[in-house]
């Protein structure tokens, strides 16, 4: 049997349970997360928060205003809309789809 791609089931809304021969990845992946949010947070340059936050999300970020400290778990399935704003501490922990919208 072929395994699905554990955020592949995650997307689709599956129960993943602790034993999942993928759980690892999870780990990893929020481990390469938070190696970026570390730079980011400890950045005062608006240009290299937003280019991080992209780099956080695996997408281009356009008219975005980040303050920092953010904290994701997991940033690939985030969608943000146009004039995103973020306003100190924000804490997204997800790592289905998160979809936010136009803010300000």
């Amino acid at each position: 049997m072929i395994q699905k791609d554990i955020f592949t089931e995650l997307l689709n809304g599956e129960t993943i349970l602790l034993g999942h021969p993928q759980m690892s990845r999870l780990r990893e992946e929020a481990y390469k997360t938070k190696e970026l949010l570390i730079q980011m947070n400890n950045s005062s340059s608006p240009e290299e928060i937003s280019g991080l936050f992209g780099k956080i999300l695996d997408k281009k970020v356009e008219n975005v205003a980040v303050f920092t400290p953010i904290y994701i778990n997991y940033g690939k399935n985030i969608s943000i809309g146009k004039m995103f704003l973020s306003i100190l501490t924000a804490l997204f922990l997800h790592w289905a789809e998160l979809p936010l919208k136009t803010t300000f």
